[in-house]
């Protein structure tokens, strides 16, 4: 009968705890339902782009198929029976290839298999966003940023066609923040070797993932200096002087608490065996990327070829014009006006605005909470100091060092010391922020050219950043009522808080355990000395002033607080909303329109004419054709490429050579863009020069446009003039 009633009361106590968890899920669960529901609507469109096909449909068919590979570079491992490639582009690797497999597999080779890939993918991401976000900020910061990254037009269509963008590798960076926090603040060495693995794969997946990398170590280097700086600014010399003199003085080498050299040699060996073993998970992702550039040299030449202007022309050394180019591809990231090609620009204006004035906000709060928190911290360290030269005086009979006078009725909550933990958790809406100012810093240097497309690497922190302001707002206090009541550093929304505690050495920890043992000991032998701040403390002439200043401005902020809390919900929910109709304009304007120019789906039109045409090997003579057709025809159908890439302007010197062997086949057909949509120019008029010195004339054997009626693909042939 006991243990039944132990059970029921212990399962009693524990359904609220149980229910309260359940609740603070539920609107991940609804964020995630109603992302996948905008994400998978009509997934087939737009149309298939060349770099979905290139980067991972084309070489994922073959496997699937078992079809001979056409390897970027002809760059291959083999691995038993599979021919596997090295890297899908001279920065990108093959991750995407393998993981789309077996979605191919399973879905056949269909654009909707494929992008079923990268649905999954931002799934993922906008779990552990929000698991970053309840990390930082609690249950309401996390509901919040999931919301927010679950509408968010870019993300959406983004994570529809997430192997054009590689959004792998937002969900890479993602779940390196996570490790990268658990390990800074609880040291557990698999949180660090999952943190260098996330790390290796997110270079492999995509070079530019460094960016990541820099923004994390630019953030831990200012949080350490920072501490640093602030530690010694708070630490007077003279409890320096008097704690290293109170240590000297009770040094027991028979009862010291230090670590024997063994052990520290140990502990060494053990911190040594860590770091290789990171450093290990860091470079086995990278080996693919090695063994590629010891073959071929292709990210090698990519990069220190493109140093001062890059391929498409950018000049790396106009730091500041690419920088305000960047900031303002910020600014039109937010508001979501980049998605032309699904058939219109919309934008929701107010995204920016209520996104800076979310994180003002919040900073503004800590700040004033900080104020008055350092106030009240100093009248309390006053009133210390002249209790303890009361204490002094009241018991001038006795004999005592100036140590021991020193230390003789302090209060521990009097103390001075500066807890770094008090300094992490309650700026953490500003650490998405600096992340992503340290990121976009990166990011006006380029080898290829300043697309936007590169801030899907970025786009996850901008709700995380607003989801924290919403929940700090919400609360009101964030760690800032953590410095007025003590430290609460338990639970995980104070782990950035253990990561500075965990900076000091076991020795410094040991000696702050002598030193309290022994101020416990001198009033344990000096009762007459009593403990002043166990007194009631008078009214002290100068300060009371301060006090009441103090307790004005707390109040104040009380006041202020429930407004603040309702107006950051409401302003998230405005930016949620206009997101979300953002995105619902965009699904309509879709569906009229299919997508435009190389997101047309009238790529599928194209490749079902060549598919029934017969036609197996016809010449492309632009760029955005030859991927997408083999994939869309299972490779029944496969264009070869002979437009060149050495010059997007005019044909090289060997366009006319590559061409000639083919005009004697007057089966050929020849595959190229409309005047517009050319990237590759100048290429369809060499072939008409060279056709007229023939004898022969070029002529339009089919056209395809978009749903609009706009053409976008011509189908030509050589014919003897009449």
């Amino acid at each position: 009968m006991m243990n039944a009633e132990e059970s029921s009361s212990s399962e009693s106590s524990a359904s609220p705890a149980g229910q309260r968890q359940l609740l603070s899920i539920l609107p991940f669960v609804f964020s995630l339902l109603l992302f996948l529901a905008l994400g998978a609507y009509q997934l087939r469109l737009p149309g298939l782009h060349y770099d979905e096909a290139k980067e991972a449909g084309l070489n994922a068919m073959q496997l699937v198929t078992w079809q001979p590979l056409t390897a970027f570079r002809d760059a291959t491992i083999q691995i038993g029976p599979w021919r596997l490639p090295l890297m899908m582009q001279d920065y990108i690797g093959s991750l995407n290839v393998l993981l789309a497999t077996p979605f191919l597999a399973l879905g056949g080779v269909k654009v909707v298999a494929l992008r079923g890939l990268p649905l999954l993918i931002a799934a993922l991401t906008l779990l552990l966003t929000w698991r970053v976000a309840w990390r930082l900020g609690g249950p309401l910061a996390a509901a919040a940023t999931a919301l927010l990254l679950a509408v968010n037009p870019s993300f959406v269509f983004w994570s529809r066609q997430g192997i054009f963008v590689t959004n792998l590798t937002a969900l890479l960076f993602m779940a390196s923040l996570l490790t990268g926090l658990r390990w800074w603040g609880e040291r557990r060495p698999r949180d660090l070797w999952l943190t260098a693995l996330f790390w290796g794969l997110g270079i492999y997946a995509k070079l530019l993932f460094v960016w990541a990398i820099g923004a994390m170590g630019g953030v831990v280097i200012g949080k350490l200096v920072n501490w640093a700086i602030g530690k010694l600014a708070n630490t007077p010399r003279s409890t320096q002087y008097a704690v290293r003199n109170t240590q000297s003085a009770n040094h027991n080498p028979s009862t010291t608490l230090r670590p024997s050299r063994k052990s520290q040699i140990a502990n060494r060996k053990s911190e040594i065996r860590v770091w290789l073993t990171a450093a290990a998970c860091f470079l086995v992702p990278l080996l693919p990327l090695l063994i590629f550039n010891l073959r071929t040299g292709g990210t090698l030449t990519s990069i220190f070829g493109n140093l001062g202007h890059s391929y498409y022309g950018v000049d790396n050394t106009a730091y500041l014009a690419n920088l305000a180019a960047r900031l303002g591809q910020l600014r039109i990231l937010l508001r979501g006006d980049h998605l032309w090609y699904l058939g219109g620009l919309f934008a929701n204006p107010w995204a920016p605005w209520i996104a800076g004035g979310l994180v003002v906000a919040a900073v503004a709060l800590r700040i004033g909470r900080s104020e008055i928190a350092d106030r009240r911290s100093q009248i309390a360290d006053r009133r210390s100091q002249i209790a303890d030269r009361k204490s002094q005086i009241a018991n001038r009979k006795l004999v005592l060092s100036p140590v021991e006078g020193s230390q003789i009725g302090e209060s521990p909550r009097h103390r001075v010391t500066v807890s770094p933990c008090h300094r992490v958790t309650s700026w953490s809406p500003l650490l998405p922020v600096a992340l992503l100012a340290l990121m976009v810093a990166q990011s006006a240097f380029t080898v290829s050219d300043l697309f936007i497309t590169h801030y899907a690497l970025l786009l996850p922190l901008i709700p995380l950043a607003g989801g924290l302001a919403v929940g700090a707002l919400w609360t009101g206090q964030g760690s800032a009522g953590a410095e007025e009541r003590g430290s609460r550093s338990t639970g995980e929304q104070n782990s950035l808080c253990h990561s500075f505690a965990s900076l000091r050495t076991s020795s410094e920890r040991v000696d702050d355990e002598q030193r309290d043992a022994t101020q416990h000991q001198r009033r344990v032998s000096h009762p007459a000395a009593g403990d002043a701040s166990l007194r009631p403390a008078k009214p002290m002439r100068g300060y009371a002033q301060h006090d009441t200043v103090g307790s004005a401005l707390l109040r104040s902020t009380v006041l202020i607080k429930p407004a603040l809390a309702l107006l950051a919900l409401l302003a998230a929910l405005a930016w949620a909303g206009g997101d979300l109709w953002t995105t619902l304009r965009y699904h309509r304007a879709l569906a009229a329109s299919g997508g435009h120019a190389s997101h047309s789906d009238a790529i599928y039109d194209l490749a079902d004419y060549l598919d029934s045409s017969g036609a197996v090997a016809p010449l492309a003579l632009d760029w955005g054709i030859d991927a997408q057709v083999r994939f869309l025809t299972a490779n029944r159908v496969q264009p070869i490429e002979l437009f060149g890439y050495a010059d997007l302007d005019a044909p090289d010197a060997g366009f006319a050579g590559r061409v000639g062997s083919f005009m004697e086949d007057p089966d050929s057909l020849y595959l190229a863009h409309t005047g517009e949509d050319t990237v590759f120019h100048g290429r369809v008029e060499a072939l008409a020069a060279l056709a007229q010195a023939r004898g022969l004339q070029l002529h339009e054997a089919a056209r395809f446009a978009e749903r609009s009626g706009r053409p976008l693909f011509v189908v030509y042939g050589l014919v003897s003039p009449r």
